[in-house]
Order: C-alpha cells, then structure tokens, then sequence
C-alpha cells in the first residue's frame, strides 16, 4: 500500500497532530481505502473526519471546524443526506469514527476541504459522498413521480383571508426578519427567521424559498425509504399526501439589526403565541427545549432571574484593573507552570495550542487558572498552597495597576510584589 504523505503543500500527518492514535483492527481497512497512515480520536477541534460503515465496508468523508460535534450531528436521526442515513440504518451498531486529521494546523477551510475532496475522489465506489464523487450516481429528486413538487408564491393580499392576523411586509434590504409560509388547502403554517446577507444575484428571500423546497422534496424521499424526518417536516409530507403542494408565503415581522440570539427568541415568542392563538396549525411548534430556553430568556429579559454571568465577567467585575496581559499558571499532568510559555518550553508545544488544550474538556491534563471550567484540579498539598498564593497575587494585582495608586516608573510588579513580601511568605487564602 503506497502510503500518503502530503496532498500539494497539506502534510496529513503534522508533527502537532492531536488526539490519540486508534490502532484498533477495522481502521487497517480504512487506512488501505484511503492510503493514509495514521487515524486520530476525534476531538472538538477542526479537522478531517471519516465514518467507516464497518459491515458494508463504505465510508463517509467530512471535515468541519469541530470534528467531535459534526460527528455528534451526522449521528442525528434528522440528517438529510439519504445515503449517510440508509448506511447507518444498515450498518449500526458497527460503525467506527475517526479524525484524518485535527488540530490548530486545520484552522484553514479550503485545507480541509482540499484534503476531503481529494479522499472521496480516491475512495471512489467504497465512498458514500454524492457531492465531489464521479464513481456515485446523484439520486435526483426532479422528475421523480413519487415526490410531490411543492410550489411556493408570494401572498399580494391579507393572511386575514386564512384567519391569521399577521402583517404582509416586503422583504427588508437590511436587519433581521421573520416570516411564514402556510399550506393552501388545510391552513396550516410555518413560522422561521431569516437575516440579510448578500448572496449576489439570487436575493434572500429567494434562497430561502429554494432551501424549504428542497427541505420539503427530501422529507418526502426519506419517509418512501422508512427513514424518519423532523416532526415539523414530518407534517407538511402528511399534507402533501393528501393535498396539493401549494403554498403562500411573506415577511410577517421587521425585527431591525439584532443579534442572532435576540432574533431567534423574537421567532420562538411568536411561534408560542401562535400555538395558543391558532391551536393545531403551527408546523414547527416548540419543543420541550425550546420552551426551556425561551422562558429563561423572557425571565432574564423582564429581571425575574440574574442574567446567565460567565467565570471570566466575573472575575472582570471584581478585578476591574487586571489587564488582559496579565499571566496566569498552567497546570500540566499535575506540575505546576508559572506561565503558558514556561510549559511551551517544557513540552515544546505551540502557545496558541496549550490555550486550546487548557479551554477544551477533551485534555484534563491542561489547566489554566485563567478558566478552569469543566476541569479538575489536582488535590495535593503543593498545589494547593500553590493556588492559595496565586489567589493573594490575584487580590493585589488590581491595587497595583490601579490608575489611581502612585507606582515609580521602573517597579514592575513582581518587584513590588518582593516589596511587599521580601521572604516570599504568603498568607493562606
């Protein structure tokens, strides 16, 4: 087997690959499919990944920007590519993931996907990728009799003639919107969100329209092969099944330049006031989640609960004047640094990587007292009096970067900290 090295300036196997090496028996298959030589554990990092239907003994390549939740995602009873879904459903409980490769090296987009084209093409036949894979016939939904074709028209009256008492906007040029579509014959409607983005020729609301279409389309391919669709999908097909495909659709809601957050609990606070005032029609009805997630919102935005506060805006609450250049220690496999770089010249590992290390739940063994949350630290004596002394360092610091105490020019602050305890004698926090 000849054994790939590097595709044009991408190295497969960097010397700063993260993750474990799996030697288990069925990545051997893979590793000759492909002609690759190592694969990695997957991590919440970006990378290219593989899914190895083991039975079947078929592939499916990706990458994303976090390997662990795209696989998490591709797992989802509710994904849409046909082939991926029949594939799990033939081959579960026997099926392997792996990263091709991960880490701070695959920041880069066009990297990945360099190497993801270059592997589905060279898989071939043994790859279920449709996109990218001249040897995988494209399933084509156009044309197939089975699948009702729906049509979507702009509504030029009043949705008062359906009983809905929602306005008809026009599209907005810029900010946020949220708009509804809703079946001909039964009444029944879909309420989303949408923002302004420039998409060229085609404009958004265009886009938006094709993406239900083909929403719609491939819910209706996946129900023909007993493979289960979203409840809100799941619906519109039963409508479509027994009346026609047309459907009406307009903006119903300025909502101006918010942030995405903002929009998104705008959308759920109509779709549950449509649920109570028109009972039976909404399509897309909040889930128990959502329900969860909308009433602490409405509950933060009225002051009914404190607002959700992370480790570091309160650390910045009660530390007004530590700077942003201020060092915090690292522990590593229960030793103690002084600074990120000290450990950088311990493991010979790159800055930026340990930072990732420190902030992902995946490596328990970096901890960075800047945020350890999701992190345990180690119980021994040494380390906690370590940590009662950093914690005093920590108190004092804001006193001394205060613009409002008088420092000479020359005395940085771990001499005026030798000031302060000239033997080095720190009280227990």
């Amino acid at each position: 087997m000849v054994v790939l090295q590097k595709i044009g300036n991408v190295v497969l196997t960097p010397n700063n690959q993260v993750g474990e090496e799996l030697l288990k028996h069925n990545a051997k298959k893979v590793k000759e499919i492909l002609g690759i030589k190592k694969l990695y554990k997957p991590k919440m990092l970006p990378g290219v990944y593989v899914v190895h239907f083991e039975k079947d003994n078929i592939l499916y390549i990706g990458q994303s920007n976090n390997v662990s939740i795209e696989l998490s995602r591709l797992k989802s009873t509710n994904s849409r590519q046909i082939a991926v879904r029949e594939a799990f459903e033939r081959n579960k409980p026997s099926i392997s993931f792996y990263a091709i490769m991960q880490g701070p090296d695959c920041a880069n987009v066009e990297t990945r996907k360099r190497v993801e084209n270059f592997l589905i093409r060279k898989a071939g036949s043994q790859c279920v990728n449709v996109v990218g894979n001249p040897s995988v016939k494209k399933q084509l939904l156009k044309g197939d009799v089975k699948i009702k074709q729906p049509k979507f028209t702009r509504l030029t009256g009043s949705w008062s003639q359906f009983g809905l008492s929602y306005s008809q906007l026009p599209p907005p040029s810029s900010g946020c919107w949220v708009y509804l579509y809703l079946h001909k014959d039964t009444g029944n409607f879909y309420i989303g969100c949408s923002s302004t983005v420039n998409y060229g020729n085609r404009s958004n609301i265009e886009r938006l329209v094709s993406r239900h279409t083909y929403g719609i389309k491939i819910s209706q391919k996946l129900k023909l092969r007993g493979l289960s669709v979203s409840k809100s999908y799941g619906k519109i097909v039963n409508d479509l099944n027994q009346f026609s495909g047309e459907f009406y659709y307009s903006v119903i809601f300025h909502a101006g330049p918010i942030s995405r957050k903002d929009l998104e609990m705008v959308e759920r606070n109509m779709r549950k006031e449509a649920s109570v005032k028109y009972p039976g029609r909404l399509y897309n009805t909040l889930s128990e989640k959502e329900e969860n997630i909308l009433r602490n919102y409405n509950m933060r935005s009225s002051g009914l609960i404190s607002p959700k506060v992370t480790l570091t805006q309160l650390r910045d609450k009660r530390l007004p004047y530590l700077p942003d250049s201020f060092s915090y220690p690292v522990i590593y496999k229960g030793q103690w640094y002084d600074t990120i770089k000290d450990l950088n010249k311990k493991i010979h590992v790159h800055v930026n990587t340990i930072k990732i290390r420190c902030l992902s739940p995946d490596f328990s063994d970096f901890i960075w007292l800047k945020n350890t949350a999701g992190k345990r630290l180690p119980a021994t004596s040494e380390i906690e009096e370590k940590i009662s002394e950093f914690n005093v360092i920590v108190e004092l610091a804001p006193l001394y970067y205060s613009p409002y105490v008088y420092k000479p020019v020359r005395l940085y602050f771990k001499k005026w900290l030798k000031k302060i305890f000239p033997r080095g004698i720190f009280p227990k926090v």
